[in-house]
């Protein structure tokens, strides 16, 4: 059994005014406690630390902050006995007493009394509340959607007077995605996405032309002048995600071209390194004709996996483009129901629109 932690729940908003009841909700529940002012640091033999239970996140950063990293965390889940896990922590407790207690504080969430992160002293609170206020500022924008769990924020806003045509009847309009989290766990981040008004999808588009992140470090002053840029210099990359989405209708959507040409492969979801194809790597000639031909056979079957009835209404199969392959990939995560999935294949749409423009003459000559 080890040291028990709680499942956290994870909750969705897709309009405006339930988003911000969630990240209010959620910012009225966090509270910072510096180990400073504990007196003795030790978890009881029921494996709770001042009466606080935790999250699966929380005992992995506390573990981590205790000094023992992935073995502590290791042992704390797969010990039988919960108090001899407790002891094998409190050890560990004990032994970095004075740094913890000098650099370290909890991130709780006061409702459920759960230890949901541990974080350095020096660590800007800037919150989900304060960051999405924060873009709303610059812009009229309608919310797609918006995945809240423990702290960490998943939020896609698209701009409402932002539409172009990829095709006639065909709109597209910008959209911003938003992540946060304030148990030590990320950085405030921002990406494009097209929003496609005929499939109701976020495809997600990765133009890579910036690192848009921020650590949650730094005086007040200047952390919230490097959040204003971030936002401007996430808007000012609108024209690439532009010019990329026009180049990626232009393109066929061949799979033997897309493998020999070393595409990216991290949009399919059952992708694996140690089966398949990787671009670029020497192979003996019969073990790549066998993981050539055995990736070969994922990438065509993907239009029919990997869809929604959107996609299929519009081109069954036999997508035309990258465009519209990575259009039903989109659609499809949507439909899963599950965060970090959805997050893994339009992340992965992305690239391989973005991976598309680039090749653009070579893939247009095959």
């Amino acid at each position: 059994m080890g040291i028990p932690f709680t499942s956290s729940e994870t909750y969705r908003a897709d309009d405006l005014n339930s988003l911000m009841e969630m990240v209010m909700a959620e910012d009225n529940n966090v509270c910072y406690t510096p180990l400073s002012n504990l007196k003795e640091l030790k978890l009881s033999s029921d494996g709770k630390f001042y009466g606080a239970g935790f999250s699966e996140n929380g005992l992995r950063a506390f573990t981590n902050w205790a000094g023992g990293g992935a073995h502590a965390y290791k042992v704390a889940c797969e010990v039988e006995d919960t108090e001899l896990a407790a002891n094998i922590l409190n050890a560990y407790l004990c032994k970095n007493n004075d740094r913890l207690k000098d650099k370290a504080q909890l991130v709780v969430n006061c409702n459920t009394n759960t230890i949901i992160g541990c974080v350095s002293n020096r660590y800007r609170d800037f919150s989900n509340t304060q960051f999405i206020s924060r873009v709303l500022g610059t812009g009229r924008y309608n919310v797609v959607e918006g995945i809240l769990k423990d702290t960490k924020l998943r939020v896609k806003l698209v701009e409402e007077e932002s539409g172009w045509e990829v095709a006639k009847g065909d709109t597209i309009h910008n959209g911003m995605l938003l992540r946060n989290d304030v148990s030590g766990w990320g950085s405030l981040h921002t990406r494009l996405f097209c929003f496609r008004l005929k499939c109701t999808n976020g495809m997600m588009v990765s133009t890579k032309l910036l690192d848009c992140y921020i650590k949650h470090y730094g005086l007040e002053q200047r952390f919230n002048k490097k959040v204003e840029d971030l936002i401007e210099l996430t808007k000012q990359q609108y024209e690439v995600l532009k010019e990329r989405t026009r180049i990626s209708v232009s393109i066929p959507f061949k799979p033997h071209v897309l493998v020999e040409e070393g595409a990216p492969l991290s949009w399919l979801p059952d992708w694996s390194n140690r089966i398949h194809l990787i671009p670029g790597h020497k192979y003996q000639p019969e073990a790549r004709s066998e993981r050539y031909t055995r990736t070969i056979e994922m990438v065509e079957n993907a239009p029919r996996k990997y869809t929604g009835p959107v996609a299929m209404d519009a081109f069954g199969n036999n997508p035309k483009s990258i465009f519209h392959m990575a259009s039903a990939l989109s659609e499809y995560a949507h439909l899963q129901g599950d965060a970090e999935l959805q997050e893994q294949i339009e992340e992965g749409a992305g690239q391989l629109v973005s991976w598309a423009a680039g090749k653009k003459e070579e893939l247009l000559a095959a």
